[in-house]
């Protein structure tokens, strides 16, 4: 018997220089890259139903039919995370299938996003099977320990292709030498390109293999055992005259004494600004060090192998660098109420909110967004809401677009038995709130989750549905009052996409990108996208 759903839920490498034991993808980081879903998703249950969030808890939104493709764009608990109507949604991963896809470079570094600039979080090896969301120019998205991060698509095969890139087994031969096919090759203390170096060999150098793992091959290096990649070692029968095969042992590396000549210089894991970043030192600071290579020296850093660049090395002492002052500037708050992060992204925690008009002193951009001092605190506020002249603060709006609403208040019951005056004045208490996907709770609302949390307050009837579902299922008017409902259309996605509950006096409160904020109907915007109104009993 098919499986039919129980449920499912919504909300919200190798730098090619001296060592080359690892592979990672070389395309710089795109500017604005674009997201197209790789993945096939195909429901293989008779229905399963689609839920608001990542469990059986959650309510159900509606339906997917047995051989119905999904567009998933998250993995959460073992449930799938789906674009479902315009909407963020979730169903059971039990009853999906996907197309499998392998690692088929011996090791493969994961990062925080798709750029080589990005952060190294870990690493898959060759043959391991990644969860693929979507894919990003040069890129795959994937599911990483249970969160997103990116791999280098041109080091993973897709379905039955993997199979072509599996190696056959290697093995240790008697009748002959290994011999480096590299230019320089590192020796590890494991199998793996995570494990520490512990120094390196070159290329006709002989080796003395004493095992072989996971495609490593286990060798003696000065007394002691490591490991160096199968991939870049060859064997030379015993009897066979090849030129050059053995080189002579290599000579200590002769050290000296540099000084750094810039005001802070990259320590990277590699001789080239390819590999990743392990630090950095100061101007002044004295290094020695050894091995040039590409226009890179090797040092000693925090007890692991870095290089730096040449060009920033002084052979005479060089004084460090004064601290420089950060520069500000002054800018002001252009939208009713900006919220203050923790970070600079939208992903980070909401310290507060500053107001429209306000004089802000903001220095050191980072990711669209500026750092402030806040109630004593370091803030971050997104530049987009920043302007550099002096703005307004908030003040009543004017009437709305037409249908032009009465500015009458009504004294009547919007919902259930409390008046309109009691709802508003607890809407607006919520002012500030972040806004969150699919929230419905003071700790983050959505545009529907903040009208459904404040009506349910209420009148505990009053059900939970989509911007969509709320303006067909309601009663439309061209006489709004203050308490009745506003809708918008076409914002993010066609047809109904936005709503907010109305104030009279032309302005509404809504939770939009910004959090919980109070809006004027006459910004040009919302007249652009402006729907109309509706009961909400």
């Amino acid at each position: 018997m098919k499986k039919v759903l129980g449920s499912i839920a919504a909300l919200s490498a190798l730098g090619a220089t001296a060592a080359i034991d690892h592979a990672e993808a070389s395309a710089s980081e795109p500017s604005t890259p674009s997201e197209t879903s790789v993945a096939h998703h195909t429901v293989e249950a008779d229905a399963l139903r689609v839920r608001t969030g990542p469990s059986t808890s959650h309510g159900i939104l509606g339906l997917v039919r047995e051989g119905q493709e999904l567009e998933v764009t998250g993995e959460q608990q073992g449930w799938y995370e789906i674009d479902y109507n315009g909407e963020t949604a979730y169903v059971s991963k039990d009853y999906v299938s996907s197309t499998s896809y392998t690692v088929n470079v011996s090791s493969l570094r994961v990062r925080v996003g798709p750029s080589n600039a990005h952060p190294v979080i870990g690493y898959v090896q060759k043959g391991q099977e990644v969860t693929v969301v979507s894919e990003l120019e040069h890129w795959y998205k994937i599911n990483f320990n249970g969160q997103t991060a990116y791999v280098g698509k041109d080091y993973i095969s897709a379905g039955s292709d993997s199979q072509a890139e599996t190696s056959s087994p290697v093995t240790v031969q008697q009748d002959g030498t290994y011999v480096v096919d590299a230019a320089s090759l590192r020796v590890r203390t494991g199998a793996g390109t995570y494990h520490p170096i512990i120094g390196g060999v070159v290329e006709g150098q002989s080796l003395q293999v004493t095992g072989v793992e996971n495609g490593w091959y286990q060798v003696t290096y000065k007394g002691a055992t490591g490991y160096v990649s199968s991939e870049y070692v060859r064997f030379v029968q015993s009897g066979t005259n090849v030129e050059n095969t053995v080189a002579a042992a290599p000579a200590a590396p002769t050290t000296q004494s540099l000084y750094v000549d810039t005001a802070s210089l990259n320590v990277r894991s590699g001789a080239g600004a390819q590999y990743g970043v392990l630090g950095s030192v100061k101007q002044g600071q004295k290094l020695e060090v050894s091995n040039e290579q590409n226009g890179f020296f090797q040092i000693s850093y925090n007890g692991q192998t870095g290089y730096v660049a040449k060009a920033y090395l002084s052979e005479t002492p060089v004084a460090a660098a004064a601290p420089a002052a950060p520069t500000t500037q002054s800018l002001y708050v252009d939208t009713a109420s900006l919220n203050v992060r923790s970070g600079a992204g939208s992903q980070y925690g909401v310290l507060g909110s500053v107001k429209q008009g306000q004089k802000l002193e903001v220095s050191n951009e980072q990711n669209g967004f500026f750092q402030i001092s806040y109630n004593g605190q370091t803030g971050y506020v997104a530049k987009a809401y920043l302007s550099e002249t002096p703005v307004a603060a908030a003040a009543p709006a004017t009437p709305a677009p037409a249908p032009a609403p009465s500015t009458a208040v009504n004294t009547a019951s919007t919902a259930g038995s409390n008046n309109a005056a009691s709802l508003l004045s607890y809407a607006k208490s919520l002012v500030g709130i972040p806004y969150v996907w699919g929230g419905t709770t003071p700790a983050g609302f959505d545009c529907s989750g903040f009208v459904y949390h404040v009506y349910h307050k209420f009148n505990s009837s009053f059900g939970r549905t989509s911007t969509a579902g709320y303006w067909s299922s309601l009663t439309k008017t061209t006489n709004p009052q203050p308490g009745d409902l506003v809708f918008f259309q076409n914002t993010y996605t066609a047809g109904p996409s936005h709503m907010g509950i109305y104030l009279g006096g032309g302005s509404f409160i809504q939770a939009g990108d910004s959090g919980v904020a109070i809006s004027s109907l006459s910004n040009p915007y919302w007249q652009q996208h402006f729907l109309g109104y509706a009961k909400a009993n």
